[in-house]
């Protein structure tokens, strides 16, 4: 367990330095340690880019094809078919046997 402790710390140490290092800057993802001594992964957000015509055509195709739907008007619709009427007996209150 030792060894492999000791390795890992070995390649942690690695990344960080190979991160961070003077010799190399990587502006998108680098370790820095916080103001309590731990270090802290910090990634750079991307630059947005532009949507192209055709995604934008998609979404709204999309978008038109999609009902706007009252939320109350799901719920029913769901709860019909999945959940038993309130007010139906409970299967033990039904009696199976015929009368004599």
């Amino acid at each position: 367990m030792k060894r492999w402790a000791s390795s890992l710390n070995f390649a942690y140490k690695q990344l960080a330095a190979g991160l961070s290092g003077d010799d190399v800057r990587n502006d998108w993802v680098r370790i820095e340690t916080d103001s309590t001594g731990k270090d802290r992964l910090v990634l750079t957000g991307l630059e947005k880019l532009d949507e192209p015509a055709s995604l934008t055509a998609l979404r709204a195709d999309v978008d038109a094809r999609i009902p706007v739907v009252d939320l109350s008007e799901a719920v029913l619709e769901v709860r019909g078919p999945t959940c038993a009427p309130r007010s139906s007996p409970s299967p033990s209150a039904v009696s199976t046997s015929s009368p004599a």
